[in-house]
């Protein structure tokens, strides 16, 4: 038996004050390279963890990095998982091969302080 599954919600993290960052981060970008931010968005509500590799990849327990595929500009989304809900928590131009350990910091405080605020 096949059972259909629903989409999953997509959240942009947003501060206190209202601000979303990765809304901000994808505002500046290029249009090519904010509409393939927008169609791996798109991908990961529809297909949630099975969309894989090349699109996304676990970091580690509670993050993953949804990858902007094709073109030069090399950017990812961190964002986790809570309940059926992707919560995009920080994005960035990718510019070595490692995700700067900075990054995955400010993803993790975002996560820990949505957490807080919203259960």
């Amino acid at each position: 038996m096949i059972v259909a599954q629903q989409p999953w919600s997509i959240i942009f993290y947003t501060t206190e004050s209202s601000k979303s960052p990765v809304e901000e981060f994808l505002s500046k970008l290029p249009n090519i390279a904010e509409a393939r931010m927008a169609k791996g968005i798109a991908l990961l509500a529809g297909a949630g963890f099975r969309l894989g590799p090349p699109w996304i990849k676990k970091i580690d327990d509670e993050l993953w990095e949804l990858r902007a595929v094709g073109g030069e500009m090399n950017l990812r989304i961190l964002f986790c998982r809570e309940g059926h809900e992707f919560i995009l928590l920080h994005a960035i131009k990718k510019k070595q091969q490692k995700l700067p350990r900075r990054d995955i910091e400010i993803a993790h405080e975002r996560r820990k302080e949505y957490k807080e605020r919203f259960g």
